[in-house]
């Protein structure tokens, strides 16, 4: 063998183990993408609940509330509603 090709035989295989570690890391770095997008999903599901169950408890409390305000103030109540039908009526008839 000559020189020149003892040269292209080495970086022949100077350039296959750079590829071979180059798709080790891609394979590596494509492992830690995956355990990351799981952690922030599983997160993401946490904070959901959590922000699910405060509204859940938010809704019951203004729920009870305007039942209790329903409860004192029929006749109030009931005038609120009609003007509300009457408003929501006329800007649906004009349409």
């Amino acid at each position: 063998m000559s020189t020149n090709e003892n040269g292209l035989a080495q970086h022949t295989a100077d350039f296959r183990k750079k590829a071979s570690d180059l798709g080790h890391n891609v394979e590596d770095l494509g492992s830690m993408t995956k355990v990351l997008a799981g952690d922030a999903v599983d997160k993401l599901q946490k904070n959901a609940g959590k922000y699910y169950d405060q509204g859940m408890k938010k809704a019951g409390s203004l729920e009870k509330g305007l039942e209790k305000t329903i409860s004192e103030n029929p006749l109030v109540s009931l005038l609120v509603a009609a003007g509300v039908g009457m408003v929501a009526g006329a800007f649906f008839n004009r349409r």
